[in-house]
């Protein structure tokens, strides 16, 4: 049975990976804030700026890695990876695919960001740790997943009856 890669890149520093995605994440928010309403409204200004911070949310819950060096992976996530000894692709088994999810779905890790009147960096901090953290789970239990925000980030993943385990935890 194979280790799961807990490891991530020597190359990767996942702390300074974490804090410039925060900073550029706090720099857009604070200069889309500047612009005038009309410019906001634009549905394809809006549409870019949206890109841009979808970007720094992915680089800050990739920062130890997609899937190896990933702090949460689900049982089945687990089970796949040693079942194979790797990640599995698409075409050997589509269900035991391992995909990097979002404990919180993206466009609410950003509407909360949006709500913040004066954003500043420690502010941007606490919702992407709170919110904006990867999980390893299968093509199959992310199906299982709902897009709906909840009080406890967990809760989507306990509603859709999936575990989850800290790699960090001894």
């Amino acid at each position: 049975m194979s280790d799961l890669p807990l490891k991530t890149s020597s190359r990767r520093k996942p702390e300074d990976e974490r804090e410039s995605a925060t900073e550029l994440c706090t720099l857009l928010l604070r200069e889309y804030q500047k612009l005038p309403k009309e410019k906001k409204l634009t549905s394809s200004y809006r549409r870019q700026f949206l890109k841009l911070i979808d970007s720094t949310l992915w680089m800050f819950s990739e920062a130890s890695g997609k899937v190896h060096g990933c702090r949460y992976w689900t049982p089945g996530a687990m089970a796949a990876y040693q079942k194979h000894g790797r990640v599995v692709r698409k075409k050997d088994n589509p269900s035991e695919m391992l995909q990097h999810e979002h404990l919180t779905p993206k466009r609410i890790v950003i509407s909360y960001l949006l709500k913040l009147e004066n954003p500043t960096v420690e502010a941007v901090r606490r919702i992407l740790d709170m919110y904006n953290v990867g999980v390893v789970v299968t093509k199959a239990e992310h199906v299982r997943l709902d897009n709906l925000m909840y009080d406890d980030p967990w809760d989507r993943y306990r509603r859709a009856g999936l575990e989850w385990v800290d790699l960090q935890q001894p």
